[in-house]
């Protein structure tokens, strides 16, 4: 009797899903509100659970390099060039344009390379990887939010400031606190979620909820959710910019 208690014990133990703890998703304040909709339609269609945790830039990135936390939930398409122990969840969450903002108006002869790689100065956000990644660290001055980024430029500290915006732009102003701004695209990315790579079961299964999601009858209200998503980032974004408040995908 004793052996066969022991016996449906241990079987117990086998049977308990490995995947039951919910994987920990940093995401800094500002995206928390815009990705719950969608992440928990699409990780219940996994069969998998998942939960939040809010940080900012710099803190996700401790959380990730001590290994506290099981993946981004939303980072830049080659994040995980500059972090190895991640991989890419496939499925695009959000596309967004990269935009400069100036005092005055960019050459249109001025082509991409010359802009990045030239003598201009860029003012970003802490924490931006497409800064860290496409202008060099000498033109680059860091600031710890929008609205201080904004009171830089208007001091001419530098001559461009990076926002998001839709591919189409829609929410950049034509306006700084009352002074005539200039925008330009400079590069169109797509932003993902990405996983330590000892989750690659989750991934898997991820990908697969995502294609099944996509030929459901519901796909629609999922592409809604996504673009709500997409919407309520750059009005954050535009938020800060003017009064000081939300964050920014990093």
């Amino acid at each position: 009797m004793l052996l066969w208690l022991a016996f449906c014990f241990l079987l117990s133990l086998l049977l308990v899903p490995v995947l039951a703890t919910p994987l920990k998703l940093a995401v800094q304040p500002g995206m928390l509100q815009s990705l719950l909709p969608l992440y928990s339609r699409w990780f219940h269609e996994a069969g998998l659970e998942m939960e939040f945790i809010v940080c900012t830039s710099a803190r996700c990135n401790s959380l990730n390099r001590s290994g506290i936390i099981d993946g981004e939930a939303l980072s830049l398409y080659d994040f995980d060039q500059s972090n190895p122990d991640m991989v890419r969840v496939s499925p695009v969450i959000a596309e967004l344009g990269i935009y400069t903002l100036s005092l005055a108006g960019l050459p249109e002869s001025l082509s991409r390379a010359e802009l990045l790689g030239g003598q201009w100065r860029f003012i970003c956000v802490r924490g931006n990887v497409w800064c860290e990644q496409q202008i060099p660290a000498t033109h680059v001055i860091w600031s710890n939010n929008l609205y201080q980024a904004a009171s830089l430029l208007l001091r001419g500290r530098a001559q461009l400031l990076i926002l998001w915006d839709k591919p189409e732009l829609t929410y950049i102003p034509e306006t700084l606190r009352g002074v005539p701004v200039f925008s330009r695209r400079v590069d169109l990315v797509t932003y993902h979620l990405f996983l330590n790579k000892g989750e690659l079961n989750a991934l898997t299964r991820l990908e697969k909820a995502w294609m099944h999601l996509q030929q459901a009858n519901d796909w629609r209200a999922l592409q809604q959710l996504q673009h709500s998503g997409e919407e309520l980032l750059l009005q954050n974004q535009i938020r800060e910019l003017l009064s000081g408040s939300a964050a920014l995908p990093r």
